[in-house]
């Protein structure tokens, strides 16, 4: 039996005539599968993996015609907000994929039947008929002011200190840090290049030759993060953040951010928070939002913008220059 598979729902092929009337009919000689597009999305999580392909047959006769629907679209995309995932204890939870996944699927599914109408199996795309709901604007978590204080006091002599304290006075991703090296911090010019990061793959951790906005960069090395630096020499190591000659993997540097924090009366907060109240510190404190753009290493301006909100302090010293 042939048909339109998407994340596992076949879609049942009908003897229905060209030009029946559906949105979009798919030509396939009934003979034997063969996968002419594929797209798979490993959710970083074991044995889960949600795959999209659509099946074509080969052979001269016996042509199948597959009704393919708005209504299949839509479900599909219904679909995503129960999604079965796999946890690493085997059970099965359903979870509501995020709008970047849902976004990835629409394209896909739209990019498939593309593929189709190029070559004369389908007449029309029904995904152009199903639209994505917008998303609501992002928010992002910061530490507080008095937190960051606290934070930058402990930093001093914590023996993790000058990792968190480039964290927070550069804006890097951590898988950057953890790929940062030697050759690549210019205390002299006062520099950081940005140009590798830890990526996380099927068969473990690997740098990458590029980070995620696939181009380098340069930070400048402020005053305050010079001293973080120095301490930091005395590994003795290739990588920045190292532990006896040798760098951290991301579980290990996971361990020791959180351990960080123990001793600290503050609420506990993920390193990737630390490029979130860098970026928005930054702006609140009057810096140009095309340089952060450049600091922070992102593609698309709109993707900087989410940083650029107004606090309640912002808008009360604003009020007050209001006049009539």
């Amino acid at each position: 039996m042939g048909g339109l598979f998407i994340f596992g729902h076949q879609l049942v092929p009908g003897k229905v005539h060209a030009g029946a009337g559906c949105c979009s009919d798919i030509a396939v000689p009934e003979i034997f599968q063969v996968p002419i597009f594929s797209f798979k999305v490993d959710m970083y999580k074991p044995a889960t993996s949600c795959q999209l392909c659509i099946g074509h047959y080969l052979g001269r006769d016996a042509f199948c015609w597959v009704p393919l629907r708005k209504a299949h679209i839509q479900r599909l995309m219904k679909s995503l907000e129960e999604f079965p995932v796999k946890k690493k204890d085997g059970t099965i939870v359903k979870k509501n994929l995020s709008m970047s996944w849902k976004k990835k699927v629409h394209f896909v599914a739209y990019s498939i039947i593309e593929y189709g109408i190029e070559n004369h199996w389908c007449r029309e795309n029904p995904v152009n008929y199903v639209k994505l709901p917008k998303e609501p604007q992002k928010t992002v978590g910061v530490f507080s002011r008095s937190a960051i204080k606290e934070i930058l006091k402990h930093a001093e002599t914590h023996p993790f200190g000058p990792a968190i304290l480039i964290l927070l006075y550069t804006g890097m991703r951590r898988g950057e840090l953890l790929a940062l090296q030697w050759g690549n911090v210019d205390l002299k010019e006062r520099t950081i290049r940005v140009c590798k990061a830890v990526r996380k793959e099927k068969e473990g951790y690997k740098i990458n030759d590029t980070p995620k906005g696939k181009r380098d960069r340069v930070i400048p090395i402020s005053d305050e993060l010079l001293g973080a630096f120095e301490r930091l020499k005395r590994n003795k190591s290739l990588f920045v953040i190292a532990e006896n000659g040798k760098g951290l993997s991301p579980d290990k540097f996971n361990d020791r951010y959180r351990k960080f924090f123990d001793d600290l009366p503050i609420e506990y907060k993920s390193a990737h928070k630390c490029r979130h109240s860098f970026a928005t510190y930054f702006l609140r404190s009057g810096g140009n939002i095309r340089a952060l753009q450049e600091l922070l290493g992102h593609k698309q301006l709109t993707t900087t913008q989410i940083y650029a909100d107004v606090d309640i302090d912002d808008m009360r010293d604003n009020i007050k220059k209001l006049k009539y």
